[in-house]
């Protein structure tokens, strides 16, 4: 068997790179790695960490889309990291990688049909909407706008996710709940 020494971070560990037909190591090490970074991120619980990493990755989002912070009035905030869900159903969750906007069918419906469907809906969203998100709604509202087609065709009866990603801000896509 050929074995290939690995050294990270001062810790080395010999690698056997010989390719068996066994399905054991299938899945890698990642009971190693989760291991390694939780001895990283020690003293931080779980969400800690992900609140953490949602509302660094938003501003970077905000720097790249705005060229710098929105500032927000801080008693509006809603410190959570989802919202209530409001008229038929519509919610908002902010994630590490984005947010999405889980529009109910109902909701959907309204945003196409109605004349002013989509500014009715971020106005019931706005004041429940995660912080981080708040920035993001003029721009979604603008996607939301331009997109009732795309909307009416990927609504299969139980809603539609716009997503943004914080590594792409601006770039929202629909899909199917």
């Amino acid at each position: 068997m050929n074995h290939d020494t690995l050294t990270l971070n001062g810790d080395t560990t010999t690698v056997d790179n010989d390719i068996d037909n066994s399905f054991d190591d299938l899945n890698g090490n990642w009971d190693d790695i989760r291991d390694r970074l939780a001895d990283q991120f020690r003293g931080d619980d779980d969400n800690s960490v992900l609140v953490k990493s949602i509302e660094a990755n938003a501003r970077a989002a905000q720097m790249a889309l705005f060229g710098g912070l929105v500032q927000l009035d801080d008693s509006a905030q809603n410190r959570s990291m989802v919202s209530t869900p409001v008229r038929g159903g519509t919610v908002v969750r902010a994630f590490w990688w984005g947010f999405h906007i889980q529009v109910s069918h109902q909701d959907v419906q309204e945003l196409i049909n109605a004349f002013d469907g989509v500014q009715a809906l971020l106005q019931a969203i706005g004041p429940v909407v995660p912080g981080v998100v708040r920035p993001f709604l003029a721009v979604a509202g603008i996607f939301l706008d331009v997109s009732k087609n795309v909307l009416r065709a990927v609504d299969r009866g139980r809603g539609v996710y716009i997503s943004m990603s914080w590594f792409a801000p601006g770039i929202f896509v629909p899909t199917s709940v």
